[in-house]
């Protein structure tokens, strides 16, 4: 082999040499590339993961907070009971009662369950005011979700008519006595 024959194959021997090279550092940035793209995926879904675990946290001490207001776990007990309170409620209020009933529809799951009261009543404006006072101070689990207010013809008193919604969660430790803590 020749000077010129040996300077060749040294010369094709260097750019093979190149271009391996030049393909490995490729291959090396692109893995690299690769893996800074997947690391920065984990990096996200673990944030995402870690926002999900405290709303999880978050939304369990609100559970126990309304399960705290909740109606009492036995359904009879907790209609029989929250009817009562309801009743003495409209009393003290001096709302005159003409019609409370219950109009649950058996709405609910195996969660919580729903109890519905509709509720006729006749009075003047402090009356349904010291009325709504006691209800909204009152720490059960319940609303008012319709209020339908008319004058009354005859008087100057209102006819008031209430649909009151109250739950009882599963996770509820009591059983059959209402909450007696204030809202």
């Amino acid at each position: 082999m020749n000077s010129r024959e040996k300077l060749l194959v040294i010369g094709v021997g260097t750019l093979a040499v190149l271009w391996t090279g030049t393909m490995g550092v490729g291959g090396f940035r692109d893995a690299r590339d690769k893996n800074y793209r997947t690391l920065e995926r984990v990096k996200k879904e673990l944030s995402r993961a870690q926002e999900a675990n405290q709303r999880g946290h978050e939304a369990q001490g609100t559970i126990k907070k309304l399960a705290s207001q909740s109606l009492p776990t036995d359904l009879d007990m907790a209609k029989s009971s929250y009817e009562g309170w309801l009743r003495e409620q409209l009393i003290e209020s001096g709302l005159y009662v003409s019609e409370l009933s219950d109009k649950s529809s058996g709405g609910g799951n195996k969660r919580f369950q729903e109890i519905s009261f509709l509720i006729s009543a006749k009075g003047s404006l402090s009356q349904l005011s010291d009325f709504l006072y006691r209800f909204y101070r009152a720490g059960h689990l319940h609303r008012i979700s319709e209020a339908n207010l008319t004058p009354d013809r005859d008087s100057d008193d209102l006819v008031i008519s209430l649909t009151i919604d109250a739950l009882s969660l599963e996770d509820c430790k009591r059983s059959d006595s209402l909450t007696d803590r204030p809202s």
